[in-house]
């Protein structure tokens, strides 16, 4: 995925994030848990490749349990939000 897309995209998924955090979405877990990678691709609706360029970039803390990825929701609705840019809108 180019690096623009990359970039362009976390303005979307905080967008969808905060929407389900604040009540929009009853299947997603409390935001004080640990949820997966899979499961976090799933509510953001991006690829598991997406989230592991943004935790590449730095643009979402994560937690290695174990074996496995784990993101706490509230973390990455902040570090979305946080790294939001919006670009010039064309005429």
């Amino acid at each position: 995925m180019a690096t623009a897309n990359i970039r362009r995209c976390p303005q979307i998924a905080a967008t969808k994030l905060t929407g389900a955090l604040v009540g929009m979405d009853a299947n997603l877990p409390t935001d004080d848990c640990y949820i997966s990678e899979s499961k976090l691709s799933q509510f953001l609706d991006v690829s598991p490749r997406t989230l592991y360029g943004w935790r590449m970039a730095g643009l979402i803390p994560y937690y290695k349990i174990g074996g496995s990825i784990r993101f706490k929701l509230r973390e990455v609705e902040e570090s979305l939000k946080a790294h939001n840019r919006v670009g010039p809108v064309a005429a």
